[in-house]
């Protein structure tokens, strides 16, 4: 046959950048990938139940007796005991949902992310509180049904629902108002897709959606590829062995780092070590050169092009760290560079590979209440990243005790945390009792010292609650009465206890629980979230997460709680927006140009996710509620 010419791809890129992995190759497999599922929520207070429709039935049906829940499955006395499939989903106190979830780029087995719960369109569902997700399948794409095509499973997802903190525990729908809803932006209509259309209840808290913090957990990760722009056995051998030289083989990982699968693709694994930081690999991987040799040469003419070129400074930063060790020498003598931005560069690099000469600037900038402030949180938040010592330590407790910036207080924070600063105290706070043997907690307690005092609830990631100044307590003496005075909290006079009372909406009829506590608040949060049981005998009103936070924010209103109050941002809302956004901006009229490739991309993307992986990858933180706006990129 004819030899056919072929034309090489030769990206325009700066001098500095070329002969980098970066350079001459692209990732596939680093879009976040929307998975969904039916699942079960059950633990109702008579809030749920149907009417569904008859093939989401029969596909719960099916999955009920697949995971052996029947007539024998339950103890006598609990409320789904002697119950046929059938019967518990006609309960009141279970619930059929669409469970839905964002794979993070390049998430590895054993990554947690975060999962949102709701109701089917047209089931008597009212609300979600006080339930429990079922284990429920993850797969890609929609929800399917038995019969219908099934995706490959990419992850599961349970744990208990959080809905809307500030929402009154127990809060009665409005009569009809499901049929009565018109759709707006905020609040869509049913569609033929089973979208379910969220229902207005009496003050305005939406009940029928939730979400798990953390709940999903990935079971058979998509892979992650490296598509070189010209096929060629020798650049794909030279980049898989620059890979694994710079990432070798970390205890628990089955397999290496880059696998080559032809002259054009190589496989991709990210270490165990950099199961939470998948961009971050990603980025240093693109950074790398095929050269492995010869790395203080490279280190050094990527801080001289660093100081003539600021304007490449996020580039080569990531190749300086990508380099390693050797390139510290250079990179170093620019820690008090003149120019704010090589200097800053050179921090980063610095700080990310543990050079403890960077700390010494950061902590001059972090401390500095002449810089911007979003320079001051950078530089607390990359102190984390450098090896322990006293100095560091105590200027991140001044800054989380003294500061009056919230975004600088929690960089700070941020930074005690991954050093493990033992000034953090850090309790569970478990479902059923800390020795109950129960394994599902409800949230983490951080204690901070601080002369500031704040409250901090994070609503992405794995629950937690975080109390500055760990010697913050109520206010006395006071009196308040949130949700409807089912929570009262009264101390009569400025050196008395703290008497707490607490209707359950869950248990008509039965007597308000009562007890006396400490006037910290850290003993009225465990108090709020404590299950009392045989092993633990203390008066607990056993809240959920949620109403946890929603009773920190009511009393903090009414003045009970005078410490500050903040929310951390909601990203999960985001992370599904654009994962739903790259889908449907494939098949737009005005991407015709590029319809082609991303139609491959699609196919391969569908393939992936619906073919077996022959080996599988190891297992892999003022008075508010304002979110934090997302930290602007210095200039």
């Amino acid at each position: 046959p004819e030899a056919t010419r072929v034309e090489p791809v030769v990206r325009d890129v700066p001098s500095a950048i070329r002969g980098t992995i970066g350079a001459e190759s692209s990732f596939r497999g680093t879009d976040p990938v929307l998975v969904s599922g039916y699942g079960l929520v059950v633990g109702l207070p008579g809030t749920g139940g149907g009417p569904y429709p008859t093939p989401v039935m029969a596909t719960m049906e099916r999955e009920i007796a697949r995971q052996g829940m029947g007539r024998a499955t339950f103890n006598e006395g609990h409320a789904l005991a002697g119950l046929t499939p059938r019967q518990i989903l006609d309960s009141t106190s279970v619930a059929i949902v669409i469970v839905e979830g964002v794979v993070p780029p390049g998430a590895p087995r054993n990554g947690i992310f975060d999962v949102r719960v709701r109701k089917l369109a047209g089931s008597a569902v009212t609300s979600l509180e006080g339930g429990t997700l079922w284990t429920t399948d993850l797969r890609f794409g929609p929800p399917s049904v038995t019969g219908g095509m099934q995706a490959r499973a990419l992850g599961e997802a349970r744990g208990p629902v959080f809905i809307n903190p500030f929402a009154e525990p127990g809060g009665v729908v409005l009569a009809g108002a499901a049929s009565a809803a018109p759709a707006t932006d905020a609040q869509p209509a049913a569609d033929s897709g089973g979208e379910a259309a969220p229902i207005p209840e009496a003050d305005g808290i939406i009940r029928t959606t939730g979400r798990i913090l953390g709940g999903g957990r990935i079971t058979d990760p998509l892979a992650l590829e490296l598509v070189l722009d010209n096929a060629s056995h020798a650049r794909a051998s030279a980049i898989q062995g620059a890979i694994n030289a710079r990432f070798p083989i970390e205890p628990g990982q089955r397999e290496p780092t880059a696998r080559g699968r032809g002259p054009a693709s190589i496989a991709i694994t990210i270490p165990p070590s950099y199961r939470l930081r998948s961009s971050e690999f990603i980025r240093l991987v693109q950074g790398l050169r095929t050269e492995t040799g010869f790395g203080d040469e490279f280190a050094r003419r990527a801080v001289q092009e660093l100081e003539q070129t600021p304007a490449l400074a996020e580039q080569l930063g990531w190749i300086l760290q990508a380099i390693g060790q050797p390139a510290l020498p250079f990179v170093s003598k620019l820690y008090d560079h003149p120019e704010l931005v090589p200097r800053l560069a050179a921090l980063r690099v610095g700080a990310r590979l543990g050079d403890i000469r960077a700390a010494a600037p950061l902590r001059t900038i972090a401390t500095d209440a002449n810089q911007p402030m979003v320079l001051r949180a950078e530089a607390a938040e990359l102190l984390g990243s450098v090896p322990n010592d006293p100095s560091t330590d105590l200027a991140l407790r001044a800054i989380a005790s003294d500061s009056t910036d919230l975004e600088l207080r929690l960089a700070a924070y941020t930074a005690m945390i991954e050093r493990d600063d033992p000034s953090i105290r850090r309790e569970r706070v478990i479902i059923g009792g800390r020795r109950s043997g129960s394994n599902m907690e409800k949230f983490e307690l951080h204690l901070v010292p601080a002369k500031e005092h704040l409250v901090y609830v994070t609503q992405t990631g794995r629950p937690r609650i975080v109390v500055f100044g760990s010697d913050a307590t109520l206010a006395r003496p006071s009196l308040a009465g949130i949700w409807s005075d089912r929570l009262l909290v009264a101390a009569d006079g400025p050196d008395d206890a703290v008497r707490m009372m607490f209707r359950d909406w869950r248990s008509e009829g039965a007597s308000a629980r009562q007890t006396t506590i400490g006037p910290t608040l850290a003993e009225f949060i465990r108090t709020l979230a404590h299950k009392t049981t045989p092993e633990e005998p203390e008066i607990g009103f056993d809240l959920s997460y949620s109403q946890v936070v929603g009773a920190i924010y009511n009393l903090q209103r009414a003045g009970t709680i005078t410490a500050a109050f903040a929310v951390e941002r909601d990203r999960l809302v985001d992370r599904m927006t654009e994962a739903q956004r790259i889908v449907a901006g494939e098949d737009r009229a005005e991407n015709r140009t590029t319809a082609a490739a991303q139609r491959e991309q699609r196919a391969r993307l569908i393939s992936a996710a619906n073919q077996p992986i022959v080996k599988p990858t190891t297992p892999e933180p003022g008075s508010m509620v304002v979110p934090l706006p997302p930290r602007q990129a210095p200039r």
